[in-house]
């Protein structure tokens, strides 16, 4: 709080909340899955659809295109796919797959110049769709499309995949690879530093390698390190290792999948999540992992979220969850401005006051396992005492906020002091709002947020509006 003759400032109560925030670009998803070669019926489709989620996996099964390429009608049936699931306000993840029954090589094209024909005929429909898709998972190959059990995924082609696709989109979707070591054999390629890529570990948690995810047993561990003991990048690694990788290396790319098995303790369960800074996850698979997480109470050291259940606590921290812990602001004045009353050279009155520049100092945490993907805009919202509204957007990039850490933001708003009316202070609302550049609001989980979050309150101080807002 912040006295001044004319100003004061009160900060909101701010606390942490355990409820769901409905923000777009992570959570649960479940899996839709369609044959190319078929029209959809969206009135069946609908009543698939789950309106809390934001998410869905939509894996499109071009297995009939094994032998030739993608015709015009195919591509207008992934077209109208992608148009139903945006018009549904679902952002999607897209994996395409020649196999969806474990027969990768026998379903795969005979030639590896078909796959990336393929590539290239849907890269274009990809980047139209850019808004709507959270990542594009896997590249065609391997059963399942899951990146193993392919002859087309030794280094040279895994490269030449990822390029063909980076190239096709315009760079304007995020990739995933099913495997730590493939994002660092990518990463290492001369065109690995712009391409943007994270991690669908869809064996998460069914065996200590996570089904293969991380290098296997002894064995595998011994195979990832040199004869002075260093790590070889284009080796697998042993789990605590990959884990540290993916902490350090996958923050601010998406990272999501299914769990098969949970053969862990609560707490080493969510610290996984936390390091792998996942940000979507399967609601569906596997039906006993999800059940055994609803029936489980979370024992963890957040006392907000005393009471939930496992699931719901991870549910909430999937991807980014921002919360505003603390507000501070200090006047500052500066030049005279016309406003109040004094005596000029010529004998006449002229109003004359000075500027109070209001320093904000705002302190926020994400507390979630990830990242924000999308570019968005802060605004500093000013409600006076008759009902105005001045706007003031931060030249802030929530990108950056990572999770698990505080952030700090620091905000200077010019404006007048003010006496008010009728012996009563002049009184502005502060309230902090978060968009993304296509519109949809990002709620902070703040108890008492909403599309907008109050952060406190302005006695005798009027802002100036802001140009550039």
């Amino acid at each position: 709080m912040f006295h001044q003759k004319k100003a004061k400032f009160k900060g909101a109560y701010l606390a942490e909340s355990a409820a769901e925030v409905p923000n777009p670009g992570r959570g649960w998803y479940q899996v839709y899955s369609f044959d190319v070669r078929e029209a959809i019926n969206e009135e069946e489709l609908k009543w698939c659809l789950d309106v809390q989620e934001h998410l869905a996996l939509v894996t499109l099964d071009i297995g009939c295109c094994r032998d030739r390429d993608l015709s015009d009608e195919e591509l207008l049936n992934i077209r109208r796919i992608f148009d139903f699931f945006a018009s549904h306000g679902k952002q999607m993840i897209v994996r395409t797959v020649y196999d969806r029954e474990g027969k990768g090589p026998e379903r795969e094209p005979e030639t590896f110049a078909l796959v990336l024909q393929h590539i290239r005929r849907l890269g274009p429909l990809f980047a139209k769709y850019a808004p709507y898709i959270l990542t594009l998972q896997g590249l065609l190959v391997g059963s399942w499309g899951e990146m193993h059990d392919s002859r087309y995924l030794s280094d040279e082609k895994l490269c030449k995949l990822t390029k063909t696709m980076w190239e096709a989109t315009g760079g304007t979707c995020c990739l995933s690879v099913r495997r730590p070591v493939q994002r660092r054999i990518l990463c290492a390629s001369p065109d690995g530093a712009k391409w943007r890529i994270g991690l669908f570990d869809d064996g998460l948690f069914g065996s200590a390698s996570h089904l293969g995810t991380f290098a296997e047993g002894e064995y595998g561990a011994k195979n990832a390190v040199d004869g002075q003991g260093r790590l070889i990048d284009s080796q697998p690694w042993p789990a605590y290792e990959e884990l540290d990788y993916l902490d350090r290396e996958c923050v601010r790319v998406p990272n999501g999948g299914e769990a098969p098995g949970s053969e862990l303790s609560q707490k080493e369960i969510l610290d996984t999540m936390r390091r792998m800074h996942l940000t979507y996850l399967n609601r569906i698979y596997a039906e006993n992992v999800i059940s055994g997480w609803k029936r489980a109470n979370y024992s963890g050291d957040d006392a907000v979220y005393q009471g939930c259940s496992l699931y719901d606590y991870i549910g909430l921290h999937l991807g980014y969850r921002f919360v505003i812990e603390g507000v501070s602001a200090v006047p500052d004045r500066g030049a005279p401005v016309q406003d109040e009353k004094t005596f000029s050279p010529f004998g006449k009155w002229r109003r004359r006051s000075e500027t109070l520049t209001l320093t904000l100092t705002i302190r926020g945490r994400n507390v979630g396992f990830g990242n924000l993907y999308r570019p968005a805009h802060l605004t500093l919202i000013a409600r006076g005492s008759d009902g105005s509204e001045v706007r003031k957007r931060l030249g802030i990039d929530p990108r950056e906020w990572d999770a698990g850490k505080e952030f700090r933001i620091v905000a200077e708003w010019s404006g007048i002091p003010v006496a008010g009316a009728d012996e009563t202070p002049w009184r502005e609302e502060l309230f902090l709002r978060l968009k993304q550049e296509d519109g949809e609001t990002i709620w902070f989980a703040n108890r008492s947020a909403k599309n907008l979050l109050p952060i406190g309150t302005v006695l005798g101080w009027r802002p100036q509006e802001d140009p550039a807002s």
